[in-house]
């Protein structure tokens, strides 16, 4: 089973490597600027233009789970209705979010308390980057259904895809055009647009050899009845909460941090940027978990469920330790490559300690993510979620007094609580 994990992880951890790669380019093309207005925008910026993108990544948890639980199960002509609902979906929304984007930055801009220069900076970076949410939704369609059905190498390709075009054309952009953050934005577009060509030619080609008869499809397939989205949209309901919590909670952190300076918002960003790093590899982990465990779960096969559970938690605490020995022993180099500004290495020496607990405490709770979104117990996740959001304000204003110091530590607790919170239903589905 060990095994069985590493080959289904292995595409996933290279893929997870890739995107946070483009972000930690794109914030050491940024941090070696003139000063850290360039990154605090930034910071800003992608932070909230990901976290649009971000909350709607249920449907690629949702069409994960859904596809792993039926592709056994149902006709190739049930698959492709399930990608094309959920496409039709994902295209309303996008098209919902474009139409109210300046509402959306009105509000966001309201809670920055950013100087009037980093604003400007971030505000023209959103007008442009914002348009990735079509790509992103689409993207996140296709990349749920090719880890459903265990084609984890489709995944890898499209990250990899990604990632030289983001990184080739932000280093054009920036250093040879002088476009600075707009280099970022751009680079972003048409990276993602790129990848979502690349994902449309790889599912109609997997169709194909399964001989999908488009005709058959489209006359079972009843577009404007509810009906036939009833079940995706309350199972993408619940998710949707707790995207929406997971990622207000998380990207309140760059709301708090901007009113303590530009250096302190720039070092907060370049410490998550580390951390998140090597959480994406312990995110992969959670992607094999969610189609071991939806495929042990739907076959009631409770001797495979349990090992897939234990064998996976094992290589998640393993993974989560290497990396974080590593990261201690070439701290300084690494972040020399981020930033050349003196005034942001002093803040980052203060909070250096948290971005080494971050992974630790964060390991555990993706990868149960994972475990309930292979059995797609949405409602368990939802209700942990709002639960663990609640805990993280409180923990903000316990620890106020602190400054960025307390901001660090309620991150470090919404993270403990999310597995905690998760890890009591767990317990009931195990000795079932």
């Amino acid at each position: 089973m060990h095994k069985k994990i590493l080959l289904l992880s292995l595409p996933l951890v290279l893929s997870n490597i890739t995107l946070p790669l483009v972000g930690i380019v794109n914030t050491a093309l940024i941090g070696h600027l003139y000063n850290s207005d360039y990154l605090a925008a930034t910071t800003l910026g992608v932070s909230f233009v990901m976290l649009i993108c971000f909350v709607f990544s249920f449907f690629r948890m949702s069409v994960t789970g859904l596809v792993a639980q039926k592709i056994n199960r149902v006709s190739i002509e049930d698959l492709g209705m399930l990608v094309f609902r959920a496409l039709i979906l994902a295209l309303i929304i996008a098209v919902a979010i474009l139409l109210i984007k300046h509402l959306l930055l009105a509000i966001y801009l309201s809670v920055i308390s950013a100087d009037k220069t980093v604003i400007a900076m971030a505000t023209s970076f959103y007008d442009a980057a914002i348009y990735l949410v079509v790509f992103y939704l689409i993207n996140y369609i296709f990349l749920g259904f090719f880890i459903g059905i265990g084609k984890t190498k489709v995944v890898f390709y499209s990250s990899l895809v990604t990632m030289l075009v983001a990184l080739c054309s932000s280093t054009f952009f920036i250093l040879h055009c002088n476009m600075n953050i707009m280099g970022v934005a751009y680079s972003l577009l048409l990276a993602y647009f790129i990848t979502c060509v690349f994902l449309i030619v790889c599912t109609v080609r997997y169709f194909a050899s399964k001989s999908l008869d488009y005709k058959k499809m489209y006359q079972s397939m009843n577009l404007c009845n509810y009906k036939e989205y009833a079940p995706f949209l309350k199972l993408n309901g619940d998710i949707f909460i707790r995207s929406v919590c997971l990622l207000l909670s998380f990207n309140s952190f760059y709301v708090f941090s901007s009113s303590y300076g530009s250096d302190v918002l720039s070092a907060n960003a370049i410490l998550v940027e580390i951390s998140l790093f090597m959480a994406m590899f312990l995110d992969a982990l959670a992607n094999a978990t969610e189609s071991l465990v939806g495929q042990a779960y739907v076959n009631e096969d409770k001797v495979i469920f349990k090992e897939v559970i234990v064998k996976t938690l094992i290589q998640c605490i393993l993974f989560t330790l290497f990396f974080v020995v590593l990261y201690v022993i070439f701290k300084n180099q690494i972040v020399g490559l981020f930033t050349s500004i003196e005034s942001i290495k002093v803040e980052i020496d203060k909070y250096i300690i948290f971005s080494i607990l971050l992974p630790i405490v964060a390991s555990v709770s993706f990868w149960i993510d994972g475990v309930f979104v292979g059995m797609l117990k949405t409602v368990a996740m939802r209700n942990a979620m709002i639960l663990s959001s609640i805990v993280y304000v409180v923990s903000v204003f316990l620890f106020f007094g602190l400054g960025n110091y307390g901001l660090w530590v309620a991150l470090i607790i919404f993270y403990v609580a999310r597995a905690i919170f998760l890890g009591f239903p767990l317990k009931r589905y195990l000795v079932l």
